[in-house]
Order: structure tokens, then C-alpha cells, then sequence
């Protein structure tokens, strides 16, 4: 794929770099609160102990 270099600014390259840290940002506390690993299903019915 080839892109025309000219119809980017650097004031365009230092938005895009705005924008990857602030969602790197996001992203790393959504991580270390532990937000990512909620469940999408209910936790599956017991049955007891079925080893017996």
C-alpha cells in the first residue's frame, strides 16, 4: 500500500501520537483494575461434587 507522505503534517503525526497514548493510557487501567476480565456469562451451575 503506498501512501502520499505530503498529505500528512507533522501536527497530523503528533495528534495520532495524542490519541495512541491517551487509549494505551486507558487501556493499562482498564487492565491493572482488572475492568477486562468481567464476565459475559453467569458462572456456570454447580452440581456438587461429582468426583465421588
Amino acid at each position: 500500500m503506498n501512501v502520499d507522505q505530503t498529505r500528512f503534517t507533522n501536527k497530523s503525526l503528533r495528534t495520532v501520537q495524542m490519541a495512541v497514548k491517551a487509549w494505551r493510557q486507558e487501556s493499562a487501567l482498564e487492565i491493572l483494575n482488572g475492568d477486562w476480565m468481567t464476565p459475559v456469562l453467569p458462572p456456570a451451575k454447580s452440581f456438587g461434587n461429582i468426583l465421588r
